[in-house]
């Protein structure tokens, strides 16, 4: 019975910390995101992809869809890497 207890308190734990690092890693592409929107101009073709995106990942993000926010931001990320080449 106490193996049982511990070995669900340890998934638990270990759930927790999995659905903290989606969440930094969902908040650290959004921040490069809009580091990047910044650095181009409004007009800027780029500028309104990345405009665009970022709002769809926030709003995954504030719906509790991290996974969502981070195939949208890292699909972004890989795009404009693509473009930079």
């Amino acid at each position: 019975m106490k193996r049982k207890m511990i070995y669900g308190l340890l998934l638990l734990s270990v759930s927790f910390g999995l659905q903290a690092a989606d969440s930094d890693t969902c908040s650290n592409d959004i921040k490069s995101l809009e580091n990047i929107m910044n650095s181009y101009g409004p007009t800027n073709d780029i500028y309104k992809l990345v405009t665009e995106n970022i709002k769809q990942a926030k709003a995954a993000q504030a719906s509790g869809d991290n996974e969502k926010c981070i195939a949208i931001t890292s699909m972004t990320l890989a795009k404009l890497k693509h473009y930079n080449k």
